[in-house]
């Protein structure tokens, strides 16, 4: 029997050695830090007995072995204490900064269930981790945290960050929220000084690694981020510090608004059952959003705020893929697409036809993008590709007919001036510019005045292109015994020469006042002649640009417009340009036609 017993005993020994050792050998491999527990532990105390504690208990850091603050096990109720002291403080905009120098760990603490934990003012200066506590009511106000805040495995009712600055970042995981997370006019940074973010306890489950911004949140809650400010350094874009990650979550709300993103916001896989709500933030990066689901009737997204390519996908191997990245790998660019879409039938739904044409355009934008990097290689896709470009130019993909009236009126423009230029067939009635310059060079070759040239010229050109009711005219003048219906026809045509023979005669009555050949003429009347006939001249032709303007232009919209009134009055090769205007005009009036009936059904 003694012999069995001193057989067990030397079993026994080596074990507790052999136990030993490996104890020795894990704690030198494991750095860990060391926990000092609370002298609040397994107590209930007031909501100021425990902040108190927060604040008063620090222990001195060492370098070698950074110390944490361990709270376990306590139940926190409001007393009559707290009215004094929690409350008050809370309500001092003035009160003096608390500053916590250690980190702080608080796990399996138990709140009150009715009244709120309210802070002010606080400075953490360590690491600050809240893990599996009950009945959170929070509301955190002017603190700072200057390291990384973990929130893990709590049941939260709700809680408030207002004026607060996350100077490492912030991290929420597993959480059962009932109400909300709120985030008012608070700044997020990533301090690059400090190295080594692994300070916590082996003793429990948390190794944080610092995000700019991360939730992780299935059960469903509002998540609530307003007037704050996410910086980063570029520097740290790509690094998964830097992200602001919302993503694989559930939320009954999710409200971004007047907010600043420098880094790259993750909202993959994300659900927003009720609303979700983005307005007046700006994002200097990307926003990732496949698989991102919400309520199409009462989500509220402010298009100005993503556009220009924000939205991207995101695959394992290629990274980040926005706009035209996305065109080389068909499975990423169907992604890509699933989800502009999805944003076009949120404004669809509503009724926001300004910002789902402009989705619309964004995403059309990267599929012509596609269509010419497909083109390149298959040939089948070259009429769709240039079809896209088309439409791009002159409508916007159908979106936007009045951008094709604004092309339209440059089309016109551009073959007006052609005629203008060309050989232009001159209406037989009227003076041009060149038969005035001819009546006043014949007044200074001739003797005659120029009244008198005036009217042989003009009845020249009235016997010479006679029309039928010139001819009619002229009939009824002279047969006196008609009865005056018939020259009633006629009072229109006459009133309107006698006014022009009226008005050219007081004009050439009053200049006819050199009559003898220019070469025999003074030097005072050679300047007093240059002077009038200048500025007669001058008046001359500027009444024929705008006529001839005039005329241009309405021809070129008669072409354009394919209305085919009247004659052609330009000669010679121009008339070549009218065909090609004309088809120019019935293929673009065309699309203008199908955009604008498009819109209107819309």
């Amino acid at each position: 029997m003694n012999k069995q017993v001193r057989f067990l005993l030397m079993i026994l020994y080596i074990n507790l050695f052999s136990l030993q050792s490996f104890t020795q050998v894990v704690l030198k491999k494991v750095p860990i830090s060391k926990l000092i527990p609370s002298p609040i532990n397994h107590q209930k105390v007031s909501f100021t007995k425990f902040i108190e504690t927060l604040v008063n208990f620090q222990v001195k850091e060492d370098k070698n072995q950074p110390k944490q603050i361990h709270f376990y096990d306590i139940e926190i109720v409001f007393t009559s204490e707290d009215r004094e002291g929690m409350d008050k403080r809370f309500s001092n905009p003035n009160a003096p900064f608390w500053y916590i120098k250690n980190d702080v760990f608080i796990e399996n603490c138990k709140f009150d269930k009715t009244m709120w934990w309210v802070m002010n003012r606080l400075v953490f200066e360590g690491f600050f981790t809240l893990s599996g506590c009950e009945d959170i009511k929070s509301i955190f106000k002017h603190c700072e945290f200057k390291k990384t805040v973990r929130i893990d495995r709590n049941e939260i009712k709700f809680m408030d960050f207002e004026n607060c600055k996350f100077y490492h970042g912030y991290r929420h995981h597993h959480n059962v929220l009932q109400d909300y997370m709120k985030f008012q006019y608070c700044e997020f940074y990533i301090n690059e000084k400090i190295q080594d973010d692994t300070r916590f306890s082996a003793f429990d489950d948390f190794v944080t690694y610092p995000r700019l911004f991360e939730i992780h949140q299935k059960t469903e809650g509002d998540i609530i981020i307003e007037n704050c400010k996410f910086q980063l350094n570029p520097k740290l874009v790509e690094n998964p510090k830097g992200k602001i990650d919302i993503s694989m979550g559930s939320f009954s709300n999710l409200i971004l608004i007047k907010s600043h993103f420098e880094g790259i916001l993750n909202l993959s896989k994300t659900n927003v059952s009720n609303q979700f709500l983005l307005e007046d933030c700006f994002f200097r990066e990307n926003i990732i959003i496949d698989a991102f689901n919400v309520n199409p009737n009462n989500t509220r997204i402010q298009w100005t705020n993503i556009q220009n390519h924000k939205l991207c996908v995101y695959d394992e191997k290629e990274g980040i893929i926005s706009g035209e990245d996305s065109i080389f790998n068909e499975n990423i660019l169907n992604n890509l697409i699933a989800s502009y879409a999805n944003f076009y039938s949120v404004y669809k739904t509503q009724g926001n036809r300004f910002y789902a044409n402009s989705c619309y355009v964004e995403w059309k934008n990267i599929e012509t993008q596609f269509l010419s990097y497909k083109s390149k290689k298959q040939s089948d896709y070259q009429f769709i590709y240039w079809m896209n470009v088309f439409l791009k130019e002159f409508c916007d993909y159908g979106t936007n007919p009045l951008k094709s009236i604004y092309i339209s009126y440059w089309v016109l423009l551009f073959f007006a001036a052609i005629y203008f230029l060309s050989p232009y067939k001159q209406n037989q009635n009227d003076f041009s510019f060149f038969d005035k310059l001819k009546i006043y060079g014949l007044y200074f070759s001739e003797k005659n005045s120029i009244t008198q040239i005036f009217m042989e010229q003009y009845f020249s050109r009235s016997i010479n292109n006679k029309t039928q009711y010139i001819e009619f005219v002229n009939f009824t003048k002279h047969q006196p015994n008609l009865p005056y219906f018939f020259k009633l026809w006629s009072l229109p045509y006459q009133w309107k020469q006698n006014f022009i023979m009226k008005l050219y005669l007081k004009i050439y009555q009053w200049i006819d006042q050199f009559h003898e050949p220019w070469n025999n003429l003074t030097f005072r009347k050679k300047i007093k002649a240059f002077i009038i006939f200048g500025s007669l001249i001058s008046f001359d032709l500027v009444v024929f640009i705008i006529k001839r303007a005039f005329d241009s232009f309405t021809l070129s919209l008669n072409v354009f417009s394919t209305l085919g009134f009247g004659d052609i009055p330009v000669q010679g090769y121009v008339r070549y340009f009218t065909i090609f205007e004309g088809f120019i005009g019935w293929f673009l009036l065309s699309i203008f036609s199908v955009a604008l009936i498009s819109q209107v059904i819309q």
